[in-house]
């Protein structure tokens, strides 16, 4: 789908059974946050991730179709996004992955580059500041709303905090510059809570956000 010239969807079609979703950007950041949630099960994420992202439940939906239609709209219709750049590369482009796309377990351990939940009110003001976009009084399809997080520049404060997250020190050979960002690092390291998920529900997120198959997590998820 080109999002210059096609119409926005508003539905999921998985296995020829099209799943009618709610597609404001909202659902989407709520169902992002559930599977990050720790104190959730895997049984409540999934009927969370239901409740608003699923415009109606029909009696041909299965859960397993459910979840892979709404894994497909939350990637923006993408089965691979390999060749996309995210928000870290663009601010490090000499530096390895953080935890939202690679897999291996060392990586796992790196520090997420932000979180929807604690990053609330810096996301919120980058979008005023380079969209004038007030994201409490406008009306945003997810996808619409991706392409524009996507694009955030470093000259918002989000990006500047995203940038110390994922610079990597060893890399840094000055060492004011390096205690600088060590610093820098340190004052904007995500809680706790944010990175204490389950080696399970790493993987399940990592494979989220690399377009990667899902389908071992949800088999372990509905055993």
């Amino acid at each position: 789908m080109n999002i210059l010239v096609d119409y926005l969807p508003h539905t999921s079609e998985f296995d020829g059974v099209s799943y009618q979703l709610h597609t404001d950007f909202r659902a989407f950041i709520q169902f992002a946050l559930f599977m990050q949630d720790v104190t959730l099960s895997d049984e409540e994420k999934i009927s969370r991730a239901f409740e608003v992202t699923l415009a109606k439940w029909e009696p041909e939906y299965t859960v397993e179709g459910a979840i892979q239609a709404i894994i497909q709209f939350y990637r923006c219709g993408q089965a691979e996004k390999a060749k996309e750049i995210p928000l870290w590369k663009k601010l490090n482009p000499e530096q390895e992955a953080p935890i939202e796309i690679e897999t291996t377990h060392k990586q796992a351990k790196q520090t997420p580059a932000f979180c929807f939940n604690h990053d609330a009110n810096l996301i919120y003001a980058a979008f005023m500041s380079q969209y004038q976009i007030d994201l409490q009084a406008v009306e945003l399809h997810w996808w619409q709303f991706k392409a524009l997080f996507d694009s955030l520049d470093e000259n918002t404060q989000f990006m500047k905090i995203v940038g110390y997250r994922t610079m990597d020190l060893s890399k840094i050979k000055d060492k004011e510059q390096k205690a600088f960002y060590k610093k820098m690092k340190e004052l904007y390291k995500l809680p706790e809570q944010s990175q204490e998920l389950d080696e399970q529900s790493q993987d399940l997120i990592r494979a989220l956000m690399n377009g990667t198959d899902v389908e071992q997590y949800l088999q372990n998820e509905n055993a």
